[in-house]
């Protein structure tokens, strides 16, 4: 789409301004007063509304004051280029009219809190739009909008580019960022209706990960409200507040791209500063509540099982777990005896508009202040503002974060940003005032270290562990133990999961595992999504065991394989081999060989796909060794396995010939098709195979025989002949078994 002329350049903020103002304060320039401000000088002007802030931007960090007009935002950051100019600013205009709503709601909770209540009465329509708008104020802010900024789809990288891209494509969408407008202006219009309807049509509307995404964040915590319960401590405000969480978080090193990223996350704990002495959490609905019935705790108890036990392999403790916060009263109900009742009984209640909900402003120590806002400067590198309200109070913030033990983060990756970003910290801190010595740990990822050195590395950990067992079991002081820090075990994780594969050639392994797209940087991203990706394959079966009829069971199973094989090629190899735990047969390593296909021959998006396939057959034959695929069918018992191997591994499984993933073979197998309905040559085959097999089934067959004789002819020149003979065995038996000429059943 061509773009129309450029709108007016327009300053956006990603934090709204009646948010800003909470922090701000008048400006007050030093000297004489001047009669008139030049043109040209863009500072603030007397009086003028400004915020105190650390500027990231600056070298060194600087302590100044900006304008509330002119900090957290950017240039033309939600302006659509392909619409008309007049109608460019549209998003911005919704935004304002939002926030216009919005402020009238936490402009009561701010009149409230500054009037000393103890808290404050809100409407179910009110509540819903504080939820909506603080899930926007994720959204829009400068992460999301890196990751959709790019003009192609190709541009867009992140870990389900696969099927972002598929959406794009089949909504008609040319840019990434026009899914992140539509997906903005869709939630900003979104009615979240009483009844619920909501749920469902909003991933008919927008992208379905970002919908899933707005609905987790509104339906699966609750709201409180927090405030420092000493008068002379503060919480500060960063360009990412609103998208920082507490919980446990998994990080991988690229080594191609030296990029970080994240490899799992569960937010127990989200954060929201709307004031200096205000901050509103979002708690995950997993932690027990004194007043909870006994079904309502054993809902909490399924729920922390399924997002915190059965994902990570040890114990998750939060930071914050006791945050003296509870959900909000309401009108339907009320606490008797210490057990919450309704006030109108289970069968007749329902949504109304007119309920309402006490949000308490909850005192909260120092301990949970400087925590929060030690959460929020451990992630906050990529800023550019650290705003605050007074200076003496953030001095104290930030050197308590830089001198606190490390259980509050600062675990910095030698020699990346994050120990250079601590190093800046450490300065402004220095500039404030303060003498005390920083205090941070360098951590190590397994991206970092080669092959051979990971005997080594392994060998120093497992010593570093075994100590801190022997110091924990020599001391007898509770207390002291439980402020002990235990070592970084993820590099032991990763390290031992390797070697459950049962692979004796490490070295030779990776190089297989490098020809698929991997590298040493996402080892362990790999290895911990295959370990997820196989604990979600039992649980969906164990979960639906003779709950679910056998069929709607088998057709989870698919959708979910379904799923793994549009991952990167690389980790269905692994997933593959952590369901073998085995080493693999000469056939399947002779498949697996052939990585280098990846740009050659085999289309990408197929070749996780015909990866899974072939390891799936490869177990099975391990499983059935006397299992003859191709002999003949007569009508008895025994003829059974061999009617089930080939309905679901030569047929089911793999699917279409002409589908395959190579473009040559994938022509080669149409023209068969047509030929053999043509001159119907399926007809050739036995009476007993059309009373058996569909007759798509049976063309299937016949295309497979018709096109193996002709597979090395259409790829001559494309492989090495021993390697292209190799994979024509492996193809025609693991990949798409096919029958042997003369084959009738």
């Amino acid at each position: 789409m061509a773009e129309s002329t450029a709108a007016k350049p327009q300053y956006q903020h990603f934090v709204p301004q009646f948010l800003l103002r909470n922090f701000s304060h008048p400006y007050k320039p030093e000297g004489p007063r001047k009669r008139v401000k030049p043109k040209h000088d863009k500072g603030p002007r007397r009086n003028e509304d400004v915020v105190s802030t650390l500027d990231l931007t600056a070298e060194p960090p600087t302590i100044c004051e900006k304008p509330v007009k002119r900090v957290l935002g950017l240039m033309n950051m939600y302006q659509d280029t392909t619409q008309p100019a007049e109608q460019q600013q549209y998003l911005e205009q919704m935004f304002s009219k939002l926030e216009d709503q919005a402020s009238r709601v936490f402009r009561k909770i701010t009149k409230a809190f500054e009037d000393k209540k103890e808290g404050i009465w809100i409407t179910r329509d009110e509540r819903n739009l504080v939820r909506k708008f603080l899930f926007l104020l994720k959204y829009r802010g400068k992460g999301y909008h890196r990751r959709f900024d790019h003009e192609t789809p190709a541009g867009y990288s992140e870990n389900d580019k696969e099927l972002f891209r598929e959406y794009m494509a089949d909504n008609g969408f040319e840019r990434p960022l026009d899914v992140w407008f539509n997906n903005l202006k869709t939630i900003m219009e979104l009615d979240m209706d009483l009844e619920g309807k909501w749920v469902r049509e909003l991933p008919k509307r927008m992208y379905h990960e970002d919908a899933m995404g707005f609905f987790i964040h509104t339906e699966f915590s609750y709201m409180a409200i927090c405030t420092p319960a000493n008068a002379n401590e503060e919480f500060i405000l960063t360009d990412n507040s609103y998208n920082i969480f507490e919980g446990p978080n998994h990080f991988g090193k690229d080594k191609d791209t030296g990029k970080v990223e994240g490899n799992a996350y569960t937010p127990l704990h989200e954060f929201a500063p709307v004031h200096p002495k205000l901050m509103i959490i979002l708690r995950a609905d997993i932690f027990p509540n004194p007043i909870d019935d006994e079904q309502t705790k054993a809902a909490r108890a399924l729920n922390r099982r399924l997002v915190l036990d059965d994902v990570y392999p040890y114990e998750v403790k939060s930071l914050l777990a006791d945050l003296p916060i509870t959900k909000a009263q309401n009108s339907y109900s009320r606490i008797v005896n210490g057990r919450l009742e309704m006030t109108v009984s289970q069968e007749c209640w329902k949504r109304e508009k007119d309920h309402r909900f006490f949000f308490t402003f909850f005192p909260v120590g120092s301990k949970h202040v400087n925590t929060i806002n030690a959460i929020l400067l451990d992630n906050s590198a990529p800023c550019t503002n650290l705003v605050f309200n007074s200076k003496e109070t953030f001095a104290k913030t930030l050197e308590w974060y830089l001198t606190a033990p490390c259980t509050v983060g600062k675990r910095v990756i030698e020699g990346q940003n994050d120990e250079k970003f601590i190093k800046r910290l450490e300065v402004a801190s220095r500039s404030l005032g303060s003498e005390e010595k920083t205090v941070w740990e360098k951590i190590y990822l397994p991206g970092q270290f080669g092959f051979e050195n990971y005997l080594k590395r392994h060998t120093e950990m497992r010593s570093q562990y075994w100590k801190w067992v022997l110091k924990r079991d020599q001391n007898s002081n509770p207390d002291e133990v439980e402020d002990m820090e235990m070592p970084d075990l993820s590099f032991l994780r990763v390290y031992d999961a390797f070697w459950d594969l049962n692979i004796p050639n490490m070295e030779e392994f990776f190089q297989l595992y490098e020809s698929l797209g991997g590298s040493r940087g996402t080892l362990a991203k790999d290895f911990d999504q295959v370990w997820r990706m196989a604990r979600l394959r039992v649980k969906l079966d164990s979960w639906s065991s003779g709950i679910v009829a056998e069929p709607i069971r088998h057709r989870n199973r698919n959708l979910l394989i379904q799923a793994y094989v549009r991952l990167p090629p690389q980790r269905i190899v692994l997933y593959v081999k952590h369901m073998r735990a085995t080493i693999p047969t000469e056939e399947y390593r002779s498949y697996l060989e052939t990585g280098n296909l990846t740009h050659h021959v085999i289309s990408p998006e197929k070749l996780g796909k015909l990866i899974h396939d072939v390891g799936v057959a490869d177990i099975q034959r391990k499983w059935k060794p006397d299992l003859k695929m191709w002999g003949e069918i007569d009508m008895t018992p025994g003829a059974f396995p061999m009617y089930d191997a080939i309905l679901n591994l030569a047929l089911e499984q793999p699917g279409f010939i002409r589908d395959c993933g190579i473009l040559e073979i994938e022509s080669l197998a149409r023209q068969v098709q047509r030929d053999i309905l043509k001159n119907k040559l399926h007809e050739q085959i036995g009476i007993k195979v059309r009373s058996l097999f569909e007759e798509g089934q049976v063309i299937e067959l016949m295309t497979r025989a018709f096109v193996r004789p002709k597979f090395m002819a259409a790829l001559e020149g494309k492989l090495e002949k021993l390697l292209l003979r190799d994979l024509k065995k492996v193809f025609f038996e693991l990949a798409f078994p096919t029958p042997p000429v003369g084959w009738k059943a």
